[in-house]
């Protein structure tokens, strides 16, 4: 399986969205804006457009920072990024605290791969947000066996 495969399972699900058979009835914007919803998405969302184009994640929060910064005004503004508040994607909206990020994944396709993690979380359970649209709520002991990547499954395991 070749990179640009998760860049094509992703066109066919826009495709069949915009012409009518998803949940958003042909409405490109209302979709990009569910699967953008918070900060953590937003943050695999771009990881995994990093990882498409290079094969693998961004090796640092800079070199993610610096991409991010690159991308236009337009299509930052698309998934609710406001131009020039990079800093404030990479904080989670429900702990008020900065995203743990796994950098470095290789592209495997298929596989489901825990990318970006909540610090504290609510109520002793932290978000962890995986490639494609899978978030789990975990406890904070669980975290660390999705950072070093011993959570990560094949579809149908």
């Amino acid at each position: 399986m070749n990179i640009n495969h998760r860049a094509a399972v992703l066109v066919v699900l826009l495709v069949g969205i915009l012409s009518g058979c998803g949940p958003t009835k042909g409405d490109a914007k209302a979709f990009v804006q569910k699967i953008n919803s918070s900060n953590g998405r937003r943050l695999v969302n771009l990881y995994a457009q990093y990882q498409g184009e290079y094969g693998s994640g961004p090796k640092s929060d800079v070199i993610f920072k610096k991409y991010i910064a690159a991308k236009s005004p337009a299509s930052l503004e698309e998934i609710g990024v406001a131009p020039g508040s990079i800093d404030k994607l990479f904080i989670s909206e429900r702990d008020g605290q900065p995203f743990s990020i796994r950098y470095g994944i290789p592209y495997a396709g298929g596989l489901q791969q825990a990318v970006v993690f909540e610090s504290q979380g609510q109520g002793g359970k932290v978000n962890v947000f995986f490639f494609g649209l899978k978030t789990l709520e975990v406890t904070a002991g669980e975290v660390a066996a999705y950072k070093d990547g011993s959570k990560d499954e094949r579809p149908g395991q």
